[in-house]
């Protein structure tokens, strides 16, 4: 039978970003400043969304990834990462890795969650902020990632309504999920040298085991199309 995933318990309480200590630092201080009402209601209700999925891919357990259709991948550091993946119907893989880390869940959560020190440790992205909040967990961020291969694959960029939340497993764990998904932003068409990619539910969560204090699990949960030419 499936694992906790079964059992997951749907949205909870409505957590804060400090409730959850999650810093976070805005470009705007109104999303209207950047966005249309139109546009914020949209962005809330693909947060939600995100929030959904990122706990559903995130918590699921081996049982929970085959019952949705994922394969095993070829796992990474010597079986340390274990990788998951599934095609979705406009051909893009839906990704889940997943590993151990010898850290306090709250270490951890911190320095993904929190933009501004995740920004200062994650080499692979050129830019990431958060433009501006649309409630007391959710936000439009922005982040453009390095261009690779010498340049032969452009850097792309993407606008995110990101959520961060927290969830009561089952059997003890605590669940913490920064899921988002890419949101259209009309005042910003693009940049130059940057393709605009498009991501559907990806982001993190890190389960804080009952009985560990000093140890957590980490996934990663990514779904990124990364559109137009490789450079």
């Amino acid at each position: 039978a499936p694992g906790s995933l079964a059992k997951s318990p749907g949205r909870q309480r409505a957590y804060t970003y400090e409730d959850l200590g999650v810093e976070t630092q805005f470009r705007y201080k109104n999303a209207s400043e950047v966005a249309t009402e139109k546009e914020i209601e949209l962005f809330k209700k693909e947060a939600e969304r995100a929030e959904d999925g990122i706990f559903k891919f995130g918590n699921a357990q081996k049982a929970d990834l085959v019952a949705m259709g994922f394969t095993p991948e070829a796992s990474k550091n010597n079986g340390a990462v274990k990788i998951w993946s599934r095609r979705e119907p406009n051909g893009v893989k839906t990704w889940q890795a997943s590993c151990t880390l010898p850290f306090a869940a709250s270490h951890a959560w911190h320095n993904i969650a929190s933009i501004p020190v995740h920004a200062s440790w994650n080499s692979t992205v050129l830019e990431y902020y958060s433009v501006a909040p649309l409630e007391h967990n959710t936000d439009l961020t922005y982040t453009a990632a390095c261009s690779d291969c010498g340049g032969l694959v452009s850097s792309r960029d993407f606008y995110i309504a990101r959520r961060v939340a927290k969830r009561n497993l089952p059997d003890g764990r605590v669940s913490f999920g920064s899921g988002g998904v890419s949101v259209p932003v009309a005042s910003d068409q693009g940049r130059p040298s940057r393709t605009r990619g498009w991501n559907d539910v990806s982001g993190f969560v890190v389960i804080a085991p009952p009985d560990d204090a000093e140890s957590c699990s980490v996934v990663w949960v990514i779904n990124s199309d990364l559109r137009g030419w490789v450079s």
